[in-house]
């Protein structure tokens, strides 16, 4: 049971490390949710997916820096981009632990518990 419970907070930390900011079947080229300054990860044309903190946002590509590099994306290409969300996995992780830490004890308290009441043979 243990294990399932973990199992399905481990899932859930995963899918919530990143947040949708665009997806192009939903924004319809609408990227005003993205900011200039912030890391994001463009995922685009043949499946490539590009790291990158943008500096601007054109009428038909968005600019920023890849690894030091000036890069300027189609916004025509791009379908998905996300944005890293390490505020919502760090609490999340913390949440995690503290139900580990609260259902051990739990678990060890009604152990001894049983102990104390069971009769003697």
């Amino acid at each position: 049971m243990m294990k399932n419970i973990l199992f399905i907070f481990l899932l859930f930390q995963v899918c919530s490390c990143t947040t949708n900011k665009y997806v192009a079947k939903t924004d319809a080229q609408d990227f005003g949710k993205l900011r200039a300054g912030k890391n994001y990860t463009f995922f685009h044309e043949n499946d490539l997916k590009t790291k990158m903190m943008i500096s601007s946002i054109e009428k038909d590509s968005i600019i920023g820096l890849r690894n030091q590099d000036r890069t300027a994306l189609s916004k025509n290409t791009i379908w998905k981009v996300r944005k890293f969300n390490a505020a919502g996995t760090a609490v999340l992780i913390g949440g995690i632990a503290g139900f580990i830490a609260v259902t051990a004890v739990i678990a060890s308290t009604l152990q001894d518990i049983g102990k104390v009441f069971t009769p003697p043979q």
